[in-house]
């Protein structure tokens, strides 16, 4: 599948548990489009804007979480782009995008549990197979794990309720 508006392909793998899962790629990183990038307070929620467009998923859907640190954080990532965007290295944009578009209606908890108990521990197993016992292959793929960890972690931790901005009312 392709998303011809940016130049995205979309993974498209398929889980006896969970489905179809989707994971955008791209045929070469896609340059940096942008110059600057901020977080809208709207209707709901909190958006992502590039150079005053706001930011999509990669099936089209717009971007609105209800977290602001949670908006500030994909902002941060989009931000800390250079030249190219790197998508790999863009680990919370990446869950966000998941679970906006989630193309198979998982509930979140069911979401959060492939990630920590699935996808996480069958990535490393497939690394080892991969890389066999080569020393610096693991301290990257640790690297990597950890980072996917935190960022899952991170997500959880910015939905919950209790960490929203609460508005206070005049009576």
């Amino acid at each position: 599948m392709k998303l011809a508006s940016c130049g995205w392909f979309v993974l498209v793998v398929r889980t006896p548990a969970f489905g179809v899962l989707f994971f955008p790629t791209a045929a070469s990183p896609p340059k940096r489009f942008y110059k600057k990038t901020s977080v809208l307070s709207g209707d709901g929620g909190y958006e992502v804007v590039l150079d005053h467009r706001k930011l999509k998923t990669p099936k089209g859907t717009p971007f609105l979480v209800r977290s602001e640190p949670l908006a500030i954080a994909v902002a941060t990532e989009f931000d800390a782009q250079k030249e190219h965007i790197e998508r790999s290295r863009m680990h919370l944009s990446t869950l966000c995008f998941t679970a906006i578009d989630n193309p198979n209606h998982l509930s979140k908890l069911d979401m959060v549990n492939y990630l920590l108990n699935g996808a996480l521990p069958v990535r490393r197993r497939d690394q080892l197979k991969f890389w066999g016992r080569v020393e610096w292959a693991h301290d990257l793929s640790q690297q990597e794990l950890q980072s996917r960890l935190a960022a899952a972690v991170l997500f959880v931790h910015l939905n919950c309720s209790e960490n929203f901005v609460k508005q206070k009312s005049i009576l």
